[in-house]
């Protein structure tokens, strides 16, 4: 699939050396693995396992619900979100969007919008699905496709949402291109991406040692076991962020991707334990629309303060 998916549990993997071909302590560096042949014939890379997004979807909500800075994002999103205040019958997007944890959120946060949820991963689609009907939500939309082959008309979203799945596209950059071509004029971004490869052991550590202290030790053995699957999907990812197949980035390089790409960015922070960057932007307006909006907020003003005719 493209990627279109959320880390819980990132694993843990060496971070690459920041100069190609440089001595890594003293010893020269192996060749890039998109170059290295095995004797296969393959290259490295394309030795590399590939993720199970749909062996993942089976635990996914499980690691979710345990870990609580995941749970922190959510709030965080809903916080951000229930801002937005789109007009009624507006369409809302969120790509990469997974189980449905913020592509929900997005539909009880506007009733009144439509909710486009995409995911090439029909698993985690059907468990959306599930979850949206269980809430009794009718305004969302459950879309399988590859971001790739999914298409919208420019101009027609009043708000796009990405919460870690940017990082898995081929071209996260020109994904954020296609975003911010489909917002209309004044439309919201609102984009999460883990940049760093992310130490499993640590995560995994943090998470079980708040399972313990909510569940005890018995229900934490067992909820860590059910989710075996899951790690091991993180170190498929690791290891491809290692290799360059996933996109790394710093703060600073996440938002000047929104802003290269035409979006006023009014917020950007490093979240989820200082491992993920978090931006949100908006589409400028016109600006002849600008100043009308301008002028509407003045009228008020100046008719109270106008002098009473005699």
């Amino acid at each position: 699939m493209n990627g279109l998916y959320r880390p819980i549990l990132p694993a843990r993997t060496e971070a690459p050396a920041t100069q190609a071909g440089a001595p890594v302590n003293g010893a020269p560096r192996s060749p890039h693995p998109r170059q290295a042949v095995r004797n296969d014939g393959r290259t490295a890379f394309e030795a590399l396992p590939d993720t199970d997004w749909t062996g993942y979807a089976t635990v996914y909500d499980l690691i979710a619900a345990h870990n609580p800075a995941y749970q922190d994002l959510v709030r965080r999103f809903r916080d951000i979100a229930g801002t937005w205040s789109p007009v009624p019958g507006s369409r809302l997007v969120d790509i990469g969007a997974g189980s449905g944890n913020f592509s929900l959120a997005l539909a009880e946060l506007y009733p009144d919008c439509t909710v486009i949820h995409l995911d090439g991963n029909a698993e985690m689609n059907a468990i959306a699905a599930g979850k949206a009907a269980a809430r009794r939500l009718t305004n969302i939309e459950i879309r399988t496709a590859d971001i790739d082959a999914f298409h919208l008309e420019p101009g027609s979203v009043a708000g796009v949402t990405a919460v870690h799945a940017l990082y898995a596209f081929p071209d996260p950059r020109g994904v954020v291109r296609r975003l911010s071509e489909w917002l209309t004029p004044g439309g919201h971004v609102l984009a999460c991406d883990p940049g760093r490869v992310l130490d499993t052991g640590e995560w995994a550590r943090y998470i079980f040692g708040a399972t313990v202290r909510r569940h005890g030790l018995v229900r934490a053995v067992r909820l860590y076991v059910r989710a075996l699957a899951g790690l091991r999907q993180n170190r498929h990812i690791a290891q491809r962020q290692s290799a360059g197949s996933y996109w790394l980035h710093t703060l600073d390089e996440f938002r000047g991707v929104f802003g290269d790409a035409g979006l006023e960015v009014t917020t950007a922070i490093v979240t989820y334990r200082g491992c993920s960057d978090l931006v949100v932007a908006r589409k400028p307006l016109p600006a002849a629309a600008t100043h009308d909006a301008w002028l509407g907020e003045l009228e008020p003003w100046a008719r109270a303060v106008a002098p009473t005719p005699i």
